[in-house]
């Protein structure tokens, strides 16, 4: 997820725009996928660890859980 934030820190703010976030991390992992640098299986598998943010309203950050 960090590495997305590089790109618009305000639009993917995982606090602001969990979703947005959520999309921009999966394509940053589809990226690594297509470029050779990750295997599929280890995209899913980075994408559904678990994201412990703090900050934010309650019950903010919740969105899908596949890429």
């Amino acid at each position: 997820m960090l590495a997305g934030l590089v790109q618009a820190p305000s639009a993917d703010d995982p606090i602001a725009h969990f979703a947005a976030a959520r999309a921009r991390e999966s394509h940053v992992l589809g990226r690594l996928v297509a470029t050779g640098h990750l295997s599929q299986s280890q995209a899913i598998s980075f994408y559904r660890q678990p994201i412990d943010l703090v900050g934010g309203p309650p019950g903010a950050c919740t969105a899908p859980s596949t890429p």
